[in-house]
């Protein structure tokens, strides 16, 4: 598996703050399949940079899932461990969405599309407990 990563850029304390909410907020969509819309679709909520540093907060957790599964470690909380939940096929097609993402927003698809596809996708790649 390959697995691109962008060059990380330091971010600022208020981007960083930022971002934790959102992946706070993409957690408690993808384990409960709500409030994530809400969110996202609020006038101005979701820029082009927000996209593209919500596809690298993916990037990212989904390579300490991987360092983690290799070296036989937990993975860190959040996202991350979410994502372990995931067979590596599946991670493999995550992957794809994210490059999809990528060029999706290099194309001008609107941000809050590429975001809530993304969450969508993620959502239906997890595993689910189903009742009898």
């Amino acid at each position: 598996m390959v697995l691109t990563l962008p060059w990380p850029r330091s971010e600022d304390a208020a981007t960083q703050e930022a971002l934790a909410s959102w992946e706070a907020a993409l957690c408690t969509f993808l384990q409960s399949g709500r409030e994530f819309f809400e969110r996202s679709g609020s006038k101005g909520a979701v820029d082009t940079a927000l996209a593209h540093a919500l596809i690298n907060l993916c990037r990212r957790s989904m390579l300490g899932c991987i360092k983690a599964r290799r070296e036989g470690t937990a993975p860190r909380e959040g996202l991350e461990s979410i994502l372990a939940r995931l067979p590596d096929m599946r991670l493999r097609i995550l992957d794809e969405g994210l490059a999809e993402c990528q060029d999706s927003l290099l194309y001008g698809v609107n941000p809050v599309l590429v975001v809530e596809w993304l969450a969508t996708r993620m959502y239906l790649l997890l595993p689910r407990n189903r009742a009898a």
